[in-house]
């Protein structure tokens, strides 16, 4: 058995490039799936609601093949395994985002141009390793060519695994198609499901001149693609909206109802339609709090994700007092404060099936990695224990998308991991102590970002 350090790991992958990604070329010839068997030992895993005591587990060909406790016998099962002792630390599945963006920011602009594949690498990158295993870019993402979505889809050195809306109905860029009529929103869904997309995402308003799409249009739209197999996530902002999604069959609320109160009526539906709703609550948060807190900028954690043009935006006093003072931060922590409101009133109702995501990627101040560790605070915040947070942005968000290989600790789950210096468990910005990231049995990152 070989011993694996942290010291000689640094030796095999070399110096960590921009943002801390390790692309792990060397360490993939040495440790990779091809029919090499790698055990991490020593090490205490998120099982379910509980953190177990250290244990090993197993992992073959990117899949984890066993998980063991302190009573199995360890050394006869990894006999012949690669060994990284991890020292008593902790062990949770990575993260699936829900709601997310790629490749469309580039220092302080975003948008579909600047769109490449090198961008969407470094931001897929960026995800992964910050312990985002799953992306799904929720609308305005240009087709990939299909090698590139090949990259993107199954190859961790690229970065998260990519899912697409591809660019999305009725989006806010101009750039897709806007029906009328029923007739037309069913043709556009005939011709987004042509594309090499996930799901189909519906913006029901777009907060500009143009009218929201009409009740008759998104049930049109939502019908339309639930007979060619596809979920269906819908923009959201209003309680009315939301009811109607609810009630045409929406599968998933991409945001939280940011405009009144929730109500019972509300409630009910979503349990009764199995509806998914992902809160987004640092999406609005984004809008504001790096002019409000600068002091954000002398957090490692937050630095590295960080472009020298985002950067340098961020420390100008004059960009923090125009934006700390503008109509829509102003806005952005009124919605903020309904947001947290209502996601408190559904945990506490109890049986809503919550998604996890952040809407990263779409502006630039909405940055990828920390967005999805600051939800995972919100979450808790409003009322979750740290372990339902947790479950939220793993297994449940994998359930979300119908992704049944990963999200959790088990035999025959894919090998998406996210070691830690700390217990989550006792306070969720533990994981941000970000020891190691693994995908698909490979190590792809090393050290907190």
């Amino acid at each position: 058995m070989t011993k694996l350090t942290r010291r000689n790991v640094n030796t095999l992958i070399g110096t960590l490039i921009a943002g801390g990604i390790a692309p792990n070329s060397a360490y993939t010839r040495n440790y990779g799936s091809g029919g090499t068997r790698l055990a991490m030992t020593n090490i205490r895993m998120l099982i379910g609601q509980e953190m177990s005591g250290p244990g090993a587990i197993l992992i073959e060909n990117g899949t984890i093949s066993a998980v063991l406790n302190e009573t199995d016998n360890t050394a006869a099962a990894l006999q012949n395994a690669q060994i990284v002792d991890y020292q008593g630390r902790y062990l949770i599945p990575a993260f699936t985002s829900n709601h997310a963006h790629v490749g469309l920011i580039k220092g302080t602009t975003g948008g579909r141009h600047n769109f490449t594949p090198e961008n969407a690498y470094a931001a897929l990158r960026q995800f992964q390793a910050y312990g985002i295993g799953t992306v799904v870019s929720l609308g305005m993402t240009p087709t990939p060519e299909p090698k590139t979505r090949e990259h993107m889809r199954n190859n961790p050195q690229y970065g998260a695994s990519f899912m697409t809306a591809g660019a999305g109905i009725f989006a806010p860029d101009g750039l897709s198609p806007r029906p009328q009529i029923p007739e037309e929103a069913r043709q556009v869904v005939r011709q987004m499901a042509q594309q090499p997309i996930d799901i189909i995402k519906l913006w029901i308003d777009t907060f500009g001149p143009i009218q929201p799409m009409s009740e008759d249009c998104f049930r049109a739209a939502i019908d339309e693609a639930h007979q060619l197999g596809f979920a269906v996530a819908a923009h959201v902002y209003t309680l009315d909206h939301a009811k109607k999604l609810v009630a045409a069959g929406a599968d998933i609320l991409a945001h939280g109802v940011r405009d009144v109160e929730i109500d019972q009526e509300f409630i009910d539906a979503l349990r009764e339609k199995g509806t998914w709703y992902i809160p987004t609550v640092h999406m609005d948060e984004a809008t504001y709090i790096f002019a409000d807190q600068p002091s954000l900028l002398e957090n490692p954690f937050l630095q590295s994700a960080l472009s020298p043009e985002l950067k340098d935006q961020f420390s100008s006093a004059e960009w923090r007092e125009k934006t700390a003072t503008s109509e829509r931060a102003q806005k952005a922590r009124q919605d903020v404060e309904m947001n947290l409101r209502n996601l408190s009133k559904l945990i506490e109702a109890g049986g809503v099936k919550f998604g996890f995501g952040a809407d990263a990627g779409a502006f630039p101040e909405r940055i990828p990695g920390f967005a999805e560790h600051r939800e995972l605070e919100h979450l808790v915040n409003a009322g979750l224990p740290p372990v339902q947070a947790i479950g939220v942005a793993t297994e449940q968000a994998a359930a979300l998308l119908k992704l049944t290989d990963r999200g959790k600790i088990a035999e025959g789950q894919r090998a998406d991991l996210i070691v830690l210096d700390a217990n989550p468990l006792d306070d969720i910005t533990n994981t941000r102590k970000i020891h190691a990231v693994w995908q698909q049995g490979e190590l792809v990152s090393l050290g907190t970002p």
